[in-house]
């Protein structure tokens, strides 16, 4: 442990002492209303069988039209309902965790070994991602670790195994010592999406002890993270998206450092804790003192991301529990995030949004309220229940959550389209191109397909899609649809 003492943390030159990391008194309390009211409107986007329905609005591509769920959404829905049972020793958030991951298993397509709708933003279509089957993995692997035995148990063990060792082991590069994913028509080997499959290989080794073959290679896949790590110069301690090139992207060393810290638990070499203190060391003068929020490439400034923020809390409370010092102001940055809760219980995605690749298009302007910063998307909350669900401590209790709708968004002109009043209802959502109140957009939360978008949205993948919607409903449907248990 590096003999440094536990619990830790350093606040720009001020040591303080927490429980583990345990928020403030008042911090506590909001923490737990958080929780409590995220979960809840997640649950409005959940259907009969436990799917999470979710639109897609990412750094690179708009995924409106299709709403149905997906393993990025899913999983980590999981994952945070797991958090909450193991904070409040309640069993009603494990059975919804269980409804969850039987719908997970239902989704599974046993004949090529991935999980349906693996890679979300671009479902349904896309190739089945790497990350995207080793979440649902990781996830109904977790639960099994909760579960004492059963047909559900098995069910889901087997499961995980078969998508561990006949799709993504399949990827894996040996030469290298990593697993491969495809990255603008190439081969390459992608940090996070290794950080998730280590995840998901050390979850099975819990439950498999025998197969020494999955610590050999999660070993080898950490060095290979750990050797590409920038070692000088202004990135230094971050992890680059792809082998060793020049994109960085706080969402991916964050979750790059997940994978790492799994490693160190199970393996004890330091080197991967070093790492992650390195990569928190780097990524802490990105976070703005006024907002409280991180930017989401590498830099001081815009554009700023909740979940990225709330990924970099869920990652200083995992370092601060090995004994290592991470100079932010964790309750500081708490406070500020939970300010940005809607009603509703959900968060709004950034601030001064900017596409990934086509900056002058679509530029930073925090000054713009731009749909895409105050549109809440399930896709991206899941994951801040689950950072959240790791912030509480043991022992606590969730209050009644309360609900807020309909809801109103204002969103401001912008270079190409708007302004927009988005309403959120507890069964639908509704853009209305304004001043005329035209309707533009209504997305039931439980549909498959959005029932109107007019709203432009960014990529070539939706050229194809939109020639599918232009087809009568039943012949959409079958193209778009796959049996939902296989």
């Amino acid at each position: 442990m590096d003999g440094r003492p536990l619990a830790f943390i350093y606040h720009y030159g001020k040591t303080s002492l927490f429980n583990g990391y345990c928020p403030r008194k008042y911090n506590m309390q909001k923490l737990c209303h958080a929780a409590s009211k995220l979960w809840s409107w997640l649950e409005t986007w959940m259907d009969q069988e436990g799917g999470i329905h979710s639109y897609v609005v990412y750094h690179h591509r708009d995924n409106l039209k299709i709403l149905s769920p997906d393993t990025w959404t899913q999983s980590t829905c999981i994952l945070g309902l797991l958090g909450l049972h193991k904070a409040t020793g309640e069993t009603k958030e494990l059975l919804q965790a269980r409804r969850l991951s039987a719908y997970l298993a239902n989704n599974y397509i046993r004949s090529i070994h991935v999980f349906r709708n693996s890679n979300f933003d671009r479902k349904p279509l896309g190739q089945p991602a790497l990350e995207g089957n080793a979440l649902p993995s990781y996830a109904l692997l977790e639960i099994c670790k909760l579960l004492s035995g059963g047909e559900e148990y098995e069910l889901f063990t087997e499961i995980a195994r078969d998508n561990i060792v006949n799709f993504l082991l399949k990827n894996w590069d040996e030469h290298a010592g990593a697993f491969t994913s495809i990255y603008h028509g190439d081969l390459a080997h992608i940090h996070n999406k290794n950080g998730l499959t280590i995840m998901a290989m050390l979850s099975l080794l819990d439950i498999d002890e025998s197969n020494r073959m999955l610590m050999d290679k999660a070993l080898r896949a950490g060095e290979f993270i750990v050797n590409r790590q920038v070692k000088n110069g202004v990135f230094k301690g971050a992890y680059p998206y792809a082998d060793n090139d020049t994109n960085y992207r706080t969402t991916y060393t964050l979750i790059t450092s997940l994978g790492l810290l799994k490693l160190y638990q199970k393996s004890y070499k330091a080197l991967f804790l070093e790492s992650v203190e390195k990569a928190l060391q780097h990524l802490a003068s990105f976070v703005d003192d006024k907002t409280g929020l991180i930017c989401h490439v590498h830099k001081v400034g815009y554009p700023q991301w909740i979940l990225d923020t709330f990924l970099l809390l869920m990652v200083t409370r995992k370092l601060l529990e090995f004994g290592y010092q991470v100079p932010i102001n964790a309750e500081q940055i708490l406070d500020k995030l939970l300010t940005r809760q809607y009603p509703t219980g959900a968060f709004p995605l950034s601030l001064g949004f900017e596409d990934l690749w086509f900056k002058k298009r679509l530029p930073s302007k925090p000054e713009i309220n731009r749909w895409r910063d105050v549109l809440p998307v399930p896709a991206l909350n899941s994951w801040i229940l689950w950072a959240i669900s790791e912030l509480l401590p043991h022992g606590i209790s969730l209050p009644p959550p309360s609900k807020s709708f309909p809801f109103i968004l204002l969103t401001d002109a912008e270079e190409t389209e708007g302004p927009f009043r988005i309403t959120e209802y507890e069964d639908r959502v509704v853009f209305e191109k304004l001043p005329e109140s035209r309707i533009v957009g209504i997305f039931r939360k439980r549909a498959e397909l959005a029932d109107l978008c007019l709203i432009r949205e960014r990529g070539d993948y939706w050229k194809t899609i939109d020639l599918i919607m232009r087809y009568p409903e039943a012949l959409r449907r079958l193209i778009l649809g796959l049996p939902s248990r296989l």
